[in-house]
């Protein structure tokens, strides 16, 4: 049931807001034997300044252009931030 999609206003009026951003691509392997297919979607990254709770998290799952990931520190692992992306 996932028809409505996210804008960045939305996301940071209701979200906490985020810090930073930048443009990305998800790459995802469609696999439809025999022919197997790699699918690109593009967006923008999001990390958010305060980690979300699950209900934050399934509310935003309901929207259909977007995708939750976790961002680490390459250099302080234990910092870790919630970013969403938003498909184009």
């Amino acid at each position: 049931m996932k028809s409505k999609k996210l804008d960045f206003i939305e996301l940071s009026n209701n979200y906490g807001g985020y810090y930073d951003f930048y443009r990305g691509k998800i790459v995802k392997m469609v696999s439809t034997f025999p022919d197997d297919t790699i699918k690109k979607i593009y967006g923008t990254c999001y990390k958010m300044n305060k980690k979300l709770t699950d209900v934050q998290k399934t509310e935003l799952l309901h929207y259909k252009n977007v995708q939750l990931f976790y961002s680490k520190c390459e250099y302080a692992p234990e910092l870790v931030s919630n970013v969403v992306f938003l498909a184009d």
